[in-house]
C-alpha cells in the first residue's frame, strides 16, 4: 500500500466492476403533491408522468470493491428528453469509503449516518438516523399486497421502462464555494439479478430534522413497500449534457454544509 499507485494497480482500478452481492433492500413507493417535485428538481430534468416518490434502506453485506455498508435513498421520479429515470435527492450512507467514492466519483449526494434494516418474518424495519435526529422510519408487512392497487398500476408503468438514475457531478471553482466551474447532469444505469421479492403495505414516517430535510417530501399515497435481494451492477456513467453552473447553484449544496 502507498500514497502512489502502481501503472498495475490504475488499471486494476480501471478495469473494476461495481457489483453489490446479496443486497437486502427495503423499498416504499409513494406519490407526492406535483409542486413538490418541481420545487427540489433541477433543470433540464423534468417530472414524470406522476409524482412519484422512493423512500429506500439497503444492506449491502459484499461488494465487488471490498466494502459492506448500510445506503439509504430518496429519490423522486424524473425524466431527461423523455427516458425516465430517478433523480437522487439524498443518500445517508455507514462507510466513509461508500460516501467518498460516490460524491467524488459519482457526484451521489452522500452524508455519513447511523441505518439500521431489519427482517422479521413478514415484517421489515429500518431507520435513518444523523445528529441524534431519527428523521426517516421504513415499516412494512409483507403481506402480498400493496396499500394502493390502484396506484400501484402507476409503478408497474414506471419500472417497466428500466429506468436509471440521474446525478450531477461538479467541478468547483478553484476560489470560494459559491458557483461551480462546470455541472453535468449523468446517467448512470444499474443492471439486477434478482434472487428473492415480496410485496407488501408499507408506511413512511418523517421528523424534522434541518440537515436532513426528507419531511419536505410530502406524502400523498403510499403505494406499496418491496422487499427484495438481489444482485446489482453499476455499468457506468453516461454525461448527458453541460449545464449552466449558475442555474444549478440553487441545488447545489446538499451534502457540504450541514446548517448549525
Amino acid at each position: 500500500m502507498s500514497f502512489v499507485k502502481s501503472q498495475e494497480e490504475i488499471e486494476k482500478i480501471r478495469k473494476m466492476e461495481i457489483t453489490y452481492y446479496d443486497a437486502e433492500g427495503l423499498m416504499i413507493w409513494t406519490l407526492t403533491k406535483e409542486e413538490v417535485i418541481k420545487k427540489v428538481l433541477p433543470p433540464p430534468l423534468k417530472p414524470w408522468d406522476e409524482a412519484l416518490v422512493l423512500f429506500f434502506i439497503v444492506n449491502y453485506p459484499r461488494t465487488s470493491f471490498g466494502l459492506s455498508y448500510h445506503e439509504g435513498i430518496l429519490a423522486i421520479a424524473a425524466e431527461y428528453k423523455e427516458q425516465p429515470g430517478m433523480y437522487m435527492l439524498s443518500i445517508p450512507v455507514t462507510n466513509d469509503m461508500a460516501m467518498a467514492a460516490g460524491r467524488e466519483i459519482a457526484g451521489y449526494p452522500k452524508k455519513m449516518a447511523n441505518i439500521y434494516l431489519n427482517k422479521d418474518g413478514q415484517k421489515v424495519t429500518g431507520w435513518i438516523e444523523r445528529h441524534g435526529i431519527r428523521f426517516v422510519e421504513l415499516q412494512a408487512e409483507l403481506t402480498g399486497t400493496v396499500n394502493d392497487e390502484e396506484a400501484n398500476s402507476i409503478l408497474s408503468k414506471f419500472i417497466g421502462t428500466a429506468p436509471a438514475y440521474f446525478t450531477f457531478i461538479r467541478r468547483p471553482v478553484p476560489k470560494g464555494v459559491s458557483l461551480e466551474e462546470k455541472v453535468y447532469l449523468c446517467q448512470f444505469p444499474l443492471a439486477q439479478s434478482l434472487k428473492e421479492i415480496e410485496i407488501g403495505k408499507g408506511e413512511v414516517i418523517l421528523k424534522e430534522s434541518k440537515t436532513d430535510p426528507w419531511i419536505e417530501i410530502e406524502i400523498d399515497t403510499v403505494i406499496g413497500a418491496t422487499y427484495m435481494i438481489s444482485d446489482n451492477m453499476s455499468e457506468g456513467a453516461t454525461i448527458l449534457e453541460e449545464i449552466d453552473p449558475i442555474e444549478f447553484s440553487p441545488y447545489a449544496f446538499r451534502y457540504e454544509f450541514d446548517p448549525e
